[in-house]
């Protein structure tokens, strides 16, 4: 079978842009992770100062299961918004 160049050229670009595609797929992909990693950091830098702090000082986190947790305790607290109740499963113990 014969093929002409013409032919070989067209299946070449369609390889290429078969690449360029996926290319194009892999960095949008990896600039979307990089932008949601930034925001991620971003928006809880207190929460890793905090943590960064009390590590310093010989705490390490541990597992509590659940429990209430005051304001000053250096937990990883979910907040219930209706009724305000602070509860963890992790805190930063000595």
């Amino acid at each position: 079978m014969k093929v002409s160049a013409r032919r070989i050229r067209s299946i070449a670009v369609m390889q290429m842009m078969r690449c360029n595609q996926e290319l194009d797929y892999k960095l949008r992909n990896t600039m979307i992770w990089m932008l949601l990693t930034g925001l991620f950091v971003f928006e809880n830098q207190d929460f890793f100062e905090f943590s960064e702090k009390y590590q310093k000082l010989g705490y390490s986190w541990a597992y509590t299961g659940l429990r209430e947790c005051q304001a000053e305790e250096p937990c990883l607290p979910l907040v219930d918004p209706e009724t305000g109740r602070r509860v963890t499963y992790f805190m930063l113990m000595k």
